[in-house]
C-alpha cells in the first residue's frame, strides 16, 4: 500500500481532517528541536523499507483493529 494510502486510513481511522501536508512531512518550515531523529524529519518518506517481519506477532492485534 502507498503512503498516500496509508496516510488517508490512518486519518480516517483517528478522525482529524485531511491536510496535504500529510503527504509531504519533511517540507515543514517548522523547528524540529526536541527528538534524536531530528535530522530525518527532513527527508521524504521512505517507502522501501519493510523491517516489520519479526513483529508481525505483536502487530497483529493492531493490524485487526485497523482491518488489514
Amino acid at each position: 500500500m502507498q503512503s498516500e494510502t496509508q496516510i488517508h486510513h490512518l486519518l480516517t481511522f483517528c478522525e482529524p481532517p485531511f491536510d496535504p501536508a500529510c503527504l509531504a512531512p519533511h517540507r515543514t518550515r517548522r523547528e524540529v528541536l526536541s527528538t534524536a531523529s531530528a535530522a530525518q524529519v527532513r527527508e521524504p518518506i521512505r517507502t522501501d523499507t519493510a523491517h516489520s517481519a519479526p513483529y508481525l506477532a505483536w502487530l497483529q492485534p493492531l493490524r485487526e483493529r485497523l482491518g488489514r
